[in-house]
């Protein structure tokens, strides 16, 4: 059932291109040669995603049984 939720999710978010940032630093700082400002978007990794997700549901069951 878990792993049903997460990939549901999953898919979600990939079927609508939407994706996860982190909210505290949405921008990360790329280092250039020139020393101008590159920035690129401060992605959560699928991974990351998906354990947060699978722990996060597993914990919500958990209190529901206790």
């Amino acid at each position: 059932m878990v792993e049903d939720l997460h990939k549901i999710i999953e898919k979600l978010l990939y079927d609508n291109n939407w994706g996860l940032y982190f909210k505290a630093t949405p921008l990360e700082h790329l280092p250039s040669q020139d020393g101008q400002h590159i920035y690129q978007v401060n992605n959560v990794s699928k991974e990351e995603m998906s354990a947060a997700v699978k722990s996060a549901i597993q914990d919500d069951l958990q209190n529901k049984i206790d």
